[in-house]
C-alpha cells in the first residue's frame, strides 16, 4: 500500500506532459542512458523499451557486463563508453545525431579498496579525483558530447537531461562523508549551470535522487536502511521515468526526489 501511495504521489506531482507523450510514441526518438550495464541503468533501459517506441542507447563501461535481458534487442544499441574518459565520450557523440532524453546514471561510491570517508584523514586524493571525474565530470562530458544532438528549434518539444544525483549531495542536508557528497554537490551545480545555458536550445535539465536502491552501489550500506526505504530497481526506475515524463519548463534546474518532492541544494 505504501509503495502504491508513493507511485500515486509522484504521478500526481509530475503528470505526463503532452510533449513526453509525443516523444514516447515517436519511433525516431532516441534515449541515451549511461551506466546502463546493470542496476538502475539497465532497469531504465528495460522500462524505456516498454514505455517508448524509440531507440535506447545503452552506454556501458564494460559491454561484457551488459544485462542479458537487453542483449540483441532490435531497439537497444549498446555502446562501450567510459564517462570519465574524454576520448571515449567524444567517440559516443560522433555516433549519435539525435538525442531526446539523456539520463546520466553512471556513478561511483566505493570500490574494493575505497569506502565513503567519514574523516578528512581518510581521504585518498586519487579516489577523490576519481569520484569527481565519474559523478560530476562524466555527466558534463556526456552532455557536452551530445549537446548538438539535444538541440531543438524554437517551439519544438523540449529534450531532457536527467542527472542522477543523491540527497547526500545537498549541502543543506549534510551528515558526513566526503568524496561522494562533494562530487554529487558538484553535479548539482553542473545541473544548474546546464539548465541556464541549454534552456536557450530547448533542453530541460534536472537532478534526480533515486533513494536507496538495492544495487551493488548501495549493497555495503543497506544494513541500517529501513525495509520500506530500500527500493528495488524496478520501483526506482519507474518513479524517475514518471518524473522525467512530467517535466515542464518550470522544473528546469531543479533537484527532485523519487517521490516528486523538491530537495534543497
Amino acid at each position: 500500500m505504501l509503495r502504491l501511495a508513493l507511485v500515486a504521489r509522484a504521478a500526481s506531482t509530475f503528470p505526463a506532459s503532452s510533449h513526453a507523450t509525443a516523444r514516447n510514441a515517436d519511433p525516431d526518438a532516441v534515449f541515451v542512458v549511461s551506466g546502463a550495464s546493470r542496476g538502475i541503468g539497465a532497469e531504465f533501459c528495460a522500462q524505456l523499451l516498454e514505455r517508448t517506441a524509440g531507440t535506447i542507447v545503452a552506454c556501458c563501461r564494460d559491454l561484457s557486463n551488459f544485462d542479458v535481458r537487453l542483449r540483441g534487442h532490435d531497439r537497444v544499441r549498446a555502446i562501450e563508453v567510459d564517462v570519465a574518459d574524454v576520448v571515449s565520450v567524444k567517440r559516443l557523440g560522433e555516433q549519435i545525431d539525435r538525442c531526446d532524453v539523456l539520463i546520466n546514471n553512471a556513478g561511483v561510491l566505493h570500490d574494493a579498496t575505497h569506502r565513503p570517508e567519514r574523516s578528512v584523514a581518510e581521504i585518498d586524493p586519487e579516489w577523490l579525483l576519481r569520484s569527481f571525474a565519474v559523478n560530476a565530470g562524466g555527466a558534463v562530458l556526456m552532455t557536452q558530447a551530445l549537446a548538438t544532438s539535444l538541440r531543438r528549434p524554437a517551439k519544438a518539444r523540449p529534450t531532457v537531461v536527467a542527472n542522477l544525483s543523491a540527497r547526500v549531495g545537498s549541502i543543506t542536508d549534510n551528515r558526513g562523508w566526503y568524496s561522494y557528497r562533494m562530487s554529487k554537490s558538484a553535479l548539482n551545480m553542473a545541473t544548474k549551470c546546464l539548465s541556464i545555458e541549454l534552456k536557450r536550445h530547448g533542453t530541460i535539465v534536472v537532478s534526480l535522487h533515486p533513494g536507496t536502491t538495492d544495487t551493488d552501489l548501495s549493497a555495503p550500506y543497506q544494513r541500517n536502511v529501513a525495509r520500506d526505504k530500500l527500493f528495488d530497481r524496478s520501483f526506482t526506475a519507474h518513479q524517475l521515468l514518471t518524473i522525467i515524463d512530467g517535466l515542464e519548463w518550470e522544473h528546469t534546474g531543479g533537484f527532485f526526489a523519487w517521490d516528486g518532492e523538491p530537495i534543497e541544494f
